[in-house]
This record gives C-alpha cells, sequence and structure tokens, in this order.
C-alpha cells in the first residue's frame, strides 16, 4: 500500500494524515479526467499558459514545504499535480508550435470593382 510507505506507523496515523492521504486519493482523481481529455483530443487550448505555469510553482513550492516538515504525503500530493500539470503543458506547446508551423493559404486577392459587380448581379 502506498500510504504505507509514505506513513510506515500507520498505527499512529493522525487525522491530519488521514485528511492528507484522501486529498491524495481526490487529486489523483481530479486530474484523470482531464488528463485523459486532453490526450484524446491532443490539445489543451483551453489552458491558459500562466494557469498552467503558477500550478506548477504553487505546487513545487507545496513539496518544498512537504520536504521541509518531514511529510512524503504533502509532497506526493503536489508531485502528482505537477505530473498532471507537465502532461496538459505538453499538449500545449505541442498544440502551439502545430498552429505556429502550419501555412494557411492565402485567399486570392479579390478587386473591389468585382466584389461590386457579383453584388449588384
Amino acid at each position: 500500500m502506498l500510504s504505507y510507505v509514505l506513513y510506515r506507523n500507520m498505527a499512529d496515523l493522525s487525522y491530519e494524515n488521514l485528511l492528507l492521504i484522501i486529498a491524495n486519493i481526490v487529486n489523483l482523481i481530479y486530474n484523470i479526467p482531464q488528463m485523459v481529455r486532453t490526450y484524446k483530443t491532443k490539445s489543451a487550448n483551453d489552458f491558459d499558459v500562466w494557469f498552467l505555469s503558477l500550478r506548477v510553482l504553487y505546487n513545487f513550492l507545496w513539496i518544498l514545504y512537504g520536504i521541509e516538515v518531514d511529510s512524503g504525503l504533502v509532497s506526493l500530493n503536489s508531485i502528482v499535480t505537477i505530473l498532471a500539470t507537465l502532461f496538459v503543458s505538453y499538449y500545449k506547446v505541442v498544440g502551439y508550435y502545430k498552429i505556429k508551423n502550419t501555412v494557411v493559404p492565402v485567399e486570392q486577392h479579390v478587386d473591389e470593382a468585382d466584389m461590386n459587380k457579383e453584388i449588384s448581379n
């Protein structure tokens, strides 16, 4: 059991650590649908770059906090979120470069006089 590896003395499992275990499970569950959707559509266009960047920074700081207070559960929660965010960010970057490198054909220049002829007919 993963929680046993992170919290070896289950007999002393406190209320706070139980909440952290539940938070880790919920964190994993709520990230999975977005990752599946992003993988299927191969698109993360709906996500703002700032949101993704700040989400990684925010969770990185929680990892540092988890290390400081010696809580593997806090760190694990943030690591899961960072991995999910990096997964979505990958598709954000891939989508950006696909759009950037796509050649869009330029429509033929339509003379204004030709347009007026078509409108009057």
